[in-house]
């Protein structure tokens, strides 16, 4: 079997993180040819939204993404960073979960935690479900006002949108974790 390259893991990740948008009930277009510097384009209660699909470095711990685009000129191979008009949101796709990080809240390698670090620093930490597309697009988007996921104590609420009940799986239905306090 041949090697998966990185053109193909780029692609399977556009392709898993609009499918799961898909799910959640939104519609989703992909820009055709290459030139664009975001790959989906997302339509959210009638607000447009450019996303840049980034194929994740996944471990058991982590998942980490470089929020930067190679171009390959004739003579070298060259970094840039995307600027605030050219994405609203960076995605990546792992375990069955879409996350959408925000811009402005990227720097050139953004690291999505899932479990605690073994040295225990939780301060500046991005845990992952704070990320998953479904509770980014109730509060960042919608502007709900729902206290984080937490991995202790939490309860679960359902929303519904257009009659259709959602939850965090990628079948379409929406549960929306809220912090007991």
């Amino acid at each position: 079997m041949n090697a998966i390259s990185s053109k193909m893991k780029g692609t399977t990740t556009e392709l898993d993180c609009a499918s799961y948008l898909m799910k959640l009930g939104y519609a989703v277009s992909i820009p055709l040819g290459d030139t664009c510097p975001y790959d989906l384009v997302v339509d959210i209660d009638h607000k447009l939204y450019k996303i840049q699909c980034k194929h994740g470095k996944s471990t058991d711990d982590s998942v980490s993404i470089e929020c930067t685009t190679n171009i390959n000129t004739r003579t070298r191979l060259e970094t840039h960073q995307y600027k605030p008009e050219d994405v609203d949101f960076f995605a990546t796709f792992d375990n069955g979960i879409c996350y959408l990080v925000p811009f402005e809240e990227t720097k050139l390698t953004f690291m999505l935690r899932k479990k605690n670090p073994k040295n225990n620093q939780n301060e500046f930490v991005h845990w992952a479900e704070d990320y998953e597309a479904s509770y980014i697009i109730e509060t960042k988007i919608r502007g709900l006002k729902l206290s984080k996921p937490s991995n202790k104590r939490i309860a679960e609420c359902k929303i519904t949108r257009n009659k259709h009940k959602y939850r965090w799986a990628t079948d379409g239905k929406l549960n929306i974790r809220l912090k007991i306090d």
